[in-house]
C-alpha cells in the first residue's frame, strides 16, 4: 500500500492520485443494499468488486473518490480507509499491523472506536488499547489523522476515518423532535419506496423534516456536508478541491419553483421545526410545509394527487393509548391515504411497529410488497412499503 504522502505529494500525477486503497463504508444494519447501490452510482463500482457485510461494505477505490465519497454520501455513518480487518475473542487479540505507520509521515493522530454487540471491555478501553500499540504523536483535541476501530461482535475493522464524525448526523437537524430519523435511514427510505425527484412526495408526519429535507437535498444534488465540508478531516491531509458546480447549476431549481415536495404534520411546532431545518440545509424553497392533521388529508389535498407517502409513522404521543385508538389511528391514516395517492401510489412507512399497519393497508387494498428492518442505534424500526 502505498503511504497517503506519496498520493499527495503530486497532483498532476494521475497514477498516483488513481492508486486504488482498500475501503469500507458503514452504515445502519438493513442499509447495506441502498449504500452498495449509492455506491455504485456515485463511484462507478462494478457489484463483482463490491463485498457486503452486516453494517459494511468493502471495496476498492482511490483518495480522491474516496474524499467524494465521503463528501456525497447519504447512506454513510463512516467511510475508512481499511488498514486492517482483526477476528478477536478478547481485547488483547486485536493488535493492528504496522502499515498505519506509512500515513502518518510525521502527522499526529488519535485512536476512536464504535463498536455493536456484547463485549466486556468499553469503547475507551479498546482505544486506549490500540492507541498504546502504536508508535508516533498522539493528539486527542486536534490529531491530522483520524483512526477508528469499528468492532462488529468479534470483528474488528481498523482504518482511517476520512471525515472524523457520524456522518449520518445532519447539521441542519438544529430544531429536533423525539422521534427524529437519522439522516441515513431518511434517505434510504426515499429509495426504498422508489421516489425520484419527478414524484409527487407527502410526508404526513413530518417532525423535524428529516425525510422532506433528504429529498429536496438529494433532488438539488446537494451533499448533506455543503455547510460543514472545512470539518471534513481529509482536508488535513489531502487537497481535495471541492467541486460546487451543482450549487451554480441548480440556481434557477433553488427560485421557489414548487417541486412538489410536502410537509405535513399536526403540530405547529413540527411545522415551524421542518421550515427552519429546511432552511439551515439550503432547501427551503424547494418544501412546502404546512399544518394538516391526518384526519384533515382529504379536505387539504387534492384527490388522487400524491405519487408517494414516505413517513415515519408513530401512534399519537399520549402516556396511555388504548388499543382501540391505535387501531382507529392506523384506519385514519389508511384511509386518508387512499383518497390522496394516484392508483399507482405507493405507500413506505418507517415504523416501529409492523402488524396493526399491515392489518389496515389489507383492509384498503394496499399490498405489502417490502419489508425491511433497519437498526437506528439499539431501536429496530421497520421500512415497510405498499402498493395497490
Amino acid at each position: 500500500m502505498i503511504a497517503m504522502k506519496e498520493i499527495t505529494r503530486n497532483k498532476n500525477n494521475k497514477e498516483e492520485k488513481s492508486q486504488k486503497l482498500k475501503a469500507l463504508l458503514i452504515t445502519n444494519k438493513g442499509l447495506e443494499s441502498v449504500a452498495v447501490k449509492e455506491l455504485k452510482e456515485i463511484l462507478k463500482i462494478k457489484e463483482e468488486n463490491i463485498v457486503i457485510q452486516d453494517r459494511a461494505i468493502i471495496f476498492e477505490s482511490d483518495l480522491n473518490s474516496l474524499c467524494y465519497l465521503t463528501y456525497m454520501s447519504r447512506t454513510a455513518i463512516r467511510i475508512l480507509i481499511l488498514l486492517d480487518t482483526i477476528k478477536f475473542k478478547e481485547l488483547e487479540d486485536i493488535k493492528v499491523y504496522d502499515n498505519y505507520k506509512l500515513f502518518l509521515q510525521n502527522r499526529t493522530f488519535v485512536v476512536r472506536c464504535s463498536r455493536v454487540g456484547e463485549h466486556n471491555f468499553s469503547s475507551v478501553d479498546a482505544e486506549q488499547h490500540i492507541a498504546h500499540s502504536m508508535e508516533g504523536q498522539a493528539d486527542l483535541k486536534n490529531p491530522d489523522i483520524h483512526f477508528l476501530a469499528f468492532i462488529n461482535n468479534n470483528i474488528c475493522y481498523f482504518g482511517i476515518d476520512l471525515a472524523g464524525f457520524d456522518l449520518s448526523k445532519r447539521d441542519y437537524k438544529v430544531f429536533s423532535n423525539k422521534d427524529s430519523l437519522k439522516g441515513s435511514i431518511a434517505y434510504s427510505a426515499l429509495r426504498i419506496a422508489g421516489w425520484n425527484p419527478k414524484k409527487i412526495l407527502a410526508d404526513t408526519f413530518s417532525k423535524d423534516g428529516s425525510i422532506v429535507i433528504e429529498a429536496a437535498l438529494y433532488l438539488s444534488n446537494r451533499s448533506p456536508n455543503f455547510f460543514r465540508k472545512e470539518q471534513l478531516v481529509f482536508t488535513k491531509f489531502h487537497d481535495y478541491k471541492f467541486d460546487d458546480e451543482y450549487k451554480e447549476s441548480n440556481h434557477e431549481l433553488m427560485q421557489g419553483v414548487n417541486h412538489d415536495i410536502i410537509a405535513m404534520d399536526s403540530s405547529m411546532n413540527s411545522v415551524a421545526a421542518v421550515k427552519k431545518n429546511s432552511k439551515i440545509a439550503g432547501v427551503e424553497q424547494l418544501i412546502t410545509a404546512r399544518k394538516v392533521s391526518i384526519d384533515w388529508l382529504d379536505l387539504k389535498v387534492d384527490e388522487r394527487s400524491v405519487d408517494c407517502i414516505i413517513t415515519y409513522y408513530t401512534y399519537p404521543a399520549k402516556h396511555k393509548v388504548t388499543e382501540k385508538e391505535l387501531e382507529r389511528y392506523c384506519n385514519e391514516f389508511f384511509y386518508q391515504a387512499e383518497y390522496i395517492l394516484k392508483e399507482d401510489g405507493t405507500i413506505c412507512l418507517i415504523t416501529r411497529y409492523d402488524l396493526l399497519p399491515v392489518k389496515f393497508a389489507e383492509k384498503y387494498k394496499f399490498k405489502l410488497i417490502e419489508k425491511h428492518e433497519v437498526m437506528q442505534g439499539a431501536q429496530l424500526l421497520y421500512i415497510l412499503v405498499f402498493r395497490k
